[in-house]
């Protein structure tokens, strides 16, 4: 079969993310920037306990915490 291309050859992969409503999407980057946000009051307080070891993991503390906030607080689209 010469001159047929296998699916996915030469086409480049355009992300879907209709699995997620847009107020959903807005809700966690609205809760990354906030985490974003007291990563960097954090930084800038600089308390002497706040190691680089540490502050790496606050951050991914901070980030998580808010993307779990984000999927459980925020409901998407509802019957209601």
């Amino acid at each position: 079969m010469a001159g047929v291309a296998s699916p996915g050859v030469g086409t480049k992969h355009v992300p879907d993310f209709t699995g997620m409503c847009m107020q959903c999407m807005m809700g966690a980057m609205t809760a990354g920037a906030g985490a974003t946000g007291m990563r960097s009051w954090l930084k800038h307080v600089a308390p002497r306990w706040l190691t680089p070891k540490r502050m790496k993991a606050v951050s991914f503390a901070l980030v998580g915490a808010a993307l779990l906030a984000s999927t459980v607080l925020l409901g998407g689209s509802s019957t209601a």
